[in-house]
């Protein structure tokens, strides 16, 4: 098994003895390294991930299948094991291309209630286009609320500031 291998050629006795650190990255930049239109990146993934590897001698595990495009638009893990400092080393040399909040934004706007219903779209079809265009995350306040004066008006939308 590739840890124990790891455990050995750093002179610990068994995996257990290593550091492990298990973190987020931003898909649609995982994505981007994937299929070779990173600004950061001028090399395959497989590439990228393996020189890290052994630049800090760790291991490090990435959703070497991760799905372009899919629905679910949740961040995936990375898995990295080793030196607790040789850990943290490849952690920050990933995550200087990776990061998932480095360049998220939250805003918060003021939309007039009544017009929610239109923004949204029938069946939210306009909503999910704009969110899958700019790759932004759009939220409406609950409008079930009965009396008028108790509905929000504000609107967050989430997403990097390119998309924003």
């Amino acid at each position: 098994e590739e840890l124990t291998g790891l455990a050995h050629s750093l002179g610990l006795t068994s995996k257990d003895e290593l550091y492990e650190d298990h973190f987020r990255i931003d898909r649609k930049k995982l994505e981007d390294v994937i299929l070779g239109r990173s600004d950061e990146v001028h090399e395959p993934a497989e590439d990228f991930f393996h020189k890290i590897k052994m630049e800090t001698h760790t291991s490090v595990f990435w959703p070497k299948r991760l799905k372009i495009g899919a629905k679910a638009k949740k961040d995936p893990h990375v898995r990295i094991y080793g030196r607790k400092e040789d850990v943290k080393y490849a952690k920050e040399k990933i995550m200087a291309v990776l990061d998932s909040r480095g360049s998220r934004i939250t805003m918060k706007i003021d939309v007039s209630y009544t017009d929610h219903s239109h923004i949204i779209g029938r069946g939210g079809l306009t909503i999910k286009k704009v969110m899958e265009e700019t790759g932004c995350h759009v939220h409406f306040p609950d409008s079930n609320r009965s009396v008028n004066a108790e509905k929000s008006n504000q609107v967050s939308v989430a997403g990097s500031l390119l998309g924003l």
